[in-house]
């Protein structure tokens, strides 16, 4: 059985974003003995909890992708997870948008553009959450042991 589009969305999401965790885990690590030095004011506790935070959540990416392709019993919830909060994510940056934003947004037009952009984003990112979530392909292509490990 071939992969679904939604599947393919998801593993190419999860594989930047988990890099990207990744690359954030390595600099919370190499940080953390200038967290712990004879000079810092930040508790040990927060130090560790930083740490924490950024390796369960390139754990949670690792298992996606995992789930993406190996197809185990618990891949479609951590699948659907995974889709949820990004669009979860997704409207909250949509409904508070940057109050500096990279370029001059004029109003008009422009911001009227901008704020077009922001809904179809949350528009899409839903459709994405729903077809991940309730979507007949995804259902039958976790269900299938066809390619299955």
């Amino acid at each position: 059985m071939t992969r679904p589009f939604v599947i393919w969305v998801t593993v190419v999401l999860s594989v930047l974003l988990g890099v990207s965790a990744a690359f954030g885990l390595l600099k919370v690590i190499l940080q953390v003995p200038m967290g712990l030095g004879p000079n810092s004011a930040i508790p040990v506790w927060r130090v560790l909890l930083m740490v924490a935070i950024q390796a369960v959540a390139t754990m949670f990416l690792a298992a996606v992708v995992y789930a993406a392709f190996a197809r185990p019993r618990w891949g479609r919830a951590v699948c659907a997870v995974f889709a949820v909060l990004l669009a979860l994510m997704v409207l909250y940056a949509g409904f508070h948008p940057d109050p500096h934003p990279l370029f001059a947004i004029k109003s008009g037009a422009e911001e009227a553009g901008a704020v077009v952009g922001r809904l179809m984003m949350c528009v899409l990112f839903g459709v994405y959450a729903y077809k991940m979530v309730i979507g007949t392909k995804v259902r039958a292509y976790f269900l299938s042991t066809e390619g299955r490990k």
